[in-house]
């Protein structure tokens, strides 16, 4: 019995110093796995933080591209617009070239041409030139015709479809000086009428003072008392029409002369009329040649009423036709000026959009650099994380390894116990010590 104590306690002995043995290995495994799973949590923990980070940095980066391209694409909306606001200033020059052609015979290279070789001398004497009164259309032409023929650009019209606004400036104030000609034209006409209004008034005094002293005449002579009364009437608008031509002024002068002559003369042979009939006979005769006169003085009458009927049409047709140039005149400056600043504006608006526009593509390349350099690094993350993947996987399974390794161990702890406890029960402390042993094995 303790031969086989002996034998039980050596191999005892022998099974605690591998058990010791395997503890302590098992311990530096178990220690060196439990280093490596936290380096590889701690590496793993580092990689997610990263591309959560990265995540988190490209999110940002594509809102930010989104972004980008909404603002690009209202941009290119307000470049658009833009656009179509500047051809709407540019169809709204058109049409005002349009209408300074129609209307004065508009050519924008002739402007350019005569505003850049245009002289001194050249303006004084456009301006001489601009004083003098216009020539009036005649009464079968009518007034835009006249005008067409009248413009020093009717050799031509522009049809370049780059419109300056500095021409149609010119343009306009060419207009301008012509309704200044015109305007002074007018004041001319208008002093001349006044003028002849005067001597119309002078010329009917004296034909009141006639007037009365053919109604003496016609007290004395009733049979052509309704003669004598269309006479009057007829002397009347004749003397009125005399202020138009000098030379049938002079003439009605003489006319008159004689014609108060021989109303002198019947006064002389009426107060003789009772006593001398050769005196009554030559009254008639003179009366005769009175009436032939009279006669004479209303054809000279109507055609001086015609005259002057056509030159006041004359008149007013050119005083409404400058009404029409200087009204045509203000709203097309005030629609060139508008052009201009629109296009001003919208020549400004469209250089800040472009600048705009660059900034946020070259800031859109940058961030697309950006990206794929991140993108990159994702990946490379990725690779380790993958890689990291692979190593844990390794250490997992050497883990299992060891764990197998452990129950086996454990396994044959529990034999040994089992053949200790059929061996001795004797063996108390032993025992004890044995559980201590599990205990610690299992700890």
């Amino acid at each position: 019995l303790k031969k086989a104590l002996a034998t039980a306690e050596k191999r005892l002995t022998e099974t605690q110093d591998l058990l010791a043995t395997r503890e302590r290995e098992h311990q530096a495994a178990v220690r060196q796995t439990a280093a490596e799973h936290g380096r590889v949590a701690d590496c793993r923990s580092q990689l997610e933080t990263a591309l959560e980070a990265a995540n988190e940095e490209a999110r940002s980066l594509r809102a930010n591209i989104n972004s980008a391209e909404k603002r690009k694409s209202a941009l290119e909306a307000r470049l658009a617009s833009c656009e179509l606001e500047k051809r709407e200033a540019e169809m709204r020059l058109n049409s005002i070239h349009s209408s300074l052609r129609r209307i004065i015979g508009f050519r924008q290279e002739a402007i350019i041409a005569g505003s850049r070789s245009r002289s001194p001398g050249h303006r004084s004497s456009s301006r001489g030139r601009s004083a003098s009164p216009i020539r009036l259309a005649p009464a079968g032409e009518s007034a835009p015709a006249a005008a067409v023929q009248a413009s020093p650009f009717h050799a031509g019209v522009g049809t370049s479809a780059d419109l300056d606004p500095e021409a149609v400036r010119l343009g306009l104030r060419d207009v301008a000086l012509r309704l200044a000609s015109a305007e002074h034209a007018r004041d001319d006409a208008n002093a001349r009428v006044h003028s002849l209004e005067a001597r119309l008034q002078e010329q009917a005094e004296q034909t009141e003072q006639w007037a009365r002293r053919l109604h003496m005449v016609q007290q004395a002579l009733c049979e052509v008392e309704e003669d004598k009364k269309g006479v009057d009437g007829r002397l009347a608008s004749a003397q009125k029409a005399l202020m138009l031509q000098e030379e049938t002024l002079r003439k009605n002068e003489r006319d008159r002369k004689l014609l108060a002559e021989k109303i002198s003369q019947l006064e002389r042979n009426f107060a003789g009329a009772e006593s001398e009939k050769r005196q009554e006979q030559a009254q008639s005769e003179n009366l005769n040649s009175f009436q032939d006169m009279v006669t004479k003085l209303k054809q000279s009458e109507a055609r001086q009423e015609e005259e002057k009927i056509q030159l006041r049409h004359a008149l007013e047709d050119a005083e409404n036709r400058i009404n029409q140039l200087e009204v045509l005149r203000q709203s097309l400056e005030a629609e060139v000026q508008r052009c201009k600043c629109v296009t001003a504006s919208k020549e400004a608006e469209s250089a800040h959009i472009k600048e705009k526009n660059n900034a946020l593509t070259k800031k859109r390349q940058d961030l697309e650099a950006k990206c794929s350099s991140l993108q990159l690094k994702i990946d490379q993350l990725s690779l380790a994380q993958s890689r990291t993947e692979e190593d844990s996987k390794g250490f997992k399974l050497k883990i299992d390894q060891l764990n197998m390794t452990i129950l086996e161990n454990n396994h044959a702890l529990e034999e040994v116990n089992e053949r200790l406890r059929k061996t001795q029960k004797a063996l108390t402390a032993c025992e004890k010590e044995k559980l201590l042993l599990q205990a610690s094995s299992l700890l």
